[in-house]
């Protein structure tokens, strides 16, 4: 079972309104030890599991200023420009055959 996807923001926002993250690790403990499977759960093994996840910005809570300034931070990555111009490309292709083949098509309406 993993509980990483908690993750600390949300022990965050729990000590907002309560004031000690044991309460909180120790409720989860509580919790765990009812299901069967998980009763060799120890707090520390808890709060591991809760701070592995920390770091990742997949689970990190932004302020508005903060998705803001990620939104509007110029993408370095070269390679999705290579990909956007290679989508050009075979875009230009495929338009291409669609023409040749309309224009076969109506040569040969013509020819009835």
């Amino acid at each position: 079972m993993k509980l990483g996807y908690i993750g600390k923001p949300y022990l965050e926002n729990v000590n907002q309104s309560n004031d000690s993250g044991s309460s909180t690790v120790t409720e989860l403990n509580g919790l765990l030890k009812q299901i069967p499977g998980c009763g060799n759960s120890e707090e520390d093994d808890i709060s591991s599991w809760l701070d592995c996840d920390a770091d990742d910005a997949g689970f990190q809570l932004m302020s508005d200023d903060e998705i803001i300034a990620q939104v509007r931070k110029p993408n370095s990555d070269d390679d999705n420009s290579e990909s956007d111009e290679d989508e050009v490309i075979e875009i230009s292709k495929i338009r291409k055959k669609v023409i040749e083949s309309n224009a076969d098509a109506f040569e040969c309406l013509l020819k009835d």
